[in-house]
């Protein structure tokens, strides 16, 4: 049977009103990336706001897609969680970016789950 040993990492984000692009850093656990998710604090501007994930090179990691993409869903346990498979290692950047300026500011919590389990 494979136990997994989940850890859980979070990052939150913003992208300020009148801005094209923000990036955060954050180091991660080793293990293996198995889902993530982006929790929204308040409302989306009407307009296409894009997510990617690079590492320290700048190559892409999870190509970018807009946020709502991310959103969480309804069903129970990791299924609720947009399904991904890639190792971490150490530290990545989060990019948050529009084609146009935000017409508003937009804040969230970007979560990682990562299987540690064999990696420790």
């Amino acid at each position: 049977m494979n136990d997994r040993k989940l850890k859980y990492v979070g990052v939150n984000l913003t992208l300020a009103s009148r801005a094209k692009s923000s990036q955060e850093p954050k180091e991660l656990t080793k293990g293996k990336c198995i889902g993530v998710t982006f929790f929204v604090y308040g409302d989306l501007p009407p307009q296409n706001i894009n997510l990617s994930i690079e590492d320290t090179q700048g190559n892409p990691i999870l190509e970018a897609v807009d946020v709502r993409d991310f959103e969480k869903g309804n069903t129970g346990g990791l299924q609720a969680y947009k399904q991904v498979n890639f190792n971490t290692n150490g530290k990545v950047y989060i990019n948050l970016f529009s084609p146009q300026d935000a017409a508003t500011t937009v804040n969230g919590h970007f979560l990682f789950v990562i299987d540690t389990n064999g990696y420790e």
